[in-house]
């Protein structure tokens, strides 16, 4: 059942690395100096998403631009993004974007529907293991025991700016909260599945400078993973050039 919390990982880490460079990609369009119907298509162009698009800046630009060559903080939703054998919903937020192409920090949100992690992980031998939350964390739910009892293994999610770490905390068996070690005492329940019960850490070492994990959280929709961004500077110019009329 558990074998998850060793795949996973994998996917997770695709998922951070996908993220990461959506998100550089969408701050080099924010910043260009467009009205947010041009800057959407040109999002839709770069990125591809099956899903719809839109790309707005939240503050009142022309004044701001008048006063202090700012456009404000900019936005942008992209869903169905197809990355590293993952589907992806983006979200991010650009503060204090420049006409010089520059922002102050941001954050780019990546939430991988239940439903995509579920088929990805359909194609191995944990077919029969469910994701999605009980409301405030990952769950994870199998059958057990002799007679396959119904089992929901609740998670925990912490980060540190470059790691991920699962911890199995509790089970949810016959209506009842147990600790993980309940699992043990289940008839016909292996020592092996037991065994990989533990906390499970995810390394995210090669990061861009000045990006970090901020958090990771379940929402109804799937598992969102938050990054922080430090001031950007553009590249010099896009690598496929994208209609902007």
């Amino acid at each position: 059942m558990m074998k998850i919390l060793r795949r996973r990982p994998k996917l997770v880490a695709a998922a951070l690395a996908a993220t990461v460079a959506l998100g550089a990609t969408a701050a080099d369009l924010a910043i260009e100096h467009v009205a947010d119907r041009r800057m959407a298509r040109t999002i839709s162009c770069r990125l591809k998403p099956t899903g719809p698009v839109r790309a707005r800046f939240l503050d009142p630009v022309a004044g701001l631009e008048a006063l202090t060559g700012t456009l404000g903080t900019a936005q942008i939703d992209a869903n169905g993004i197809h990355r590293a054998d993952t589907d992806l919903n983006l979200r991010i937020a650009l503060h204090d974007v420049t006409t010089k192409g520059t922002y102050s920090t941001g954050t780019a949100t990546a939430t991988i529907p239940y439903p995509s992690l579920q088929q990805r992980l359909s194609q191995g031998k944990d077919s029969a293991l469910t994701l999605g939350t009980d409301g405030t964390g990952l769950t994870l739910t199998t059958t057990a025991g002799q007679i396959g009892l119904p089992v929901t293994v609740h998670t925990s999610l912490t980060v540190t700016p470059h790691s991920l770490t699962i911890t199995p905390t509790t089970i949810t068996l016959m209506g009842q909260q147990l600790p993980i070690t309940a699992l043990a005492h289940l008839p016909n329940t292996s020592a092996a599945l037991t065994s990989r019960l533990s906390p499970h850490t995810i390394n995210l070492p090669q990061l861009p400078a000045g990006t970090e994990l901020a958090s990771a959280h379940t929402d109804p929709s799937g598992l969102a993973l938050v990054l922080t961004l430090h001031h950007h500077t553009p590249a010099a110019a896009p690598a496929q050039p994208c209609p902007t009329t």
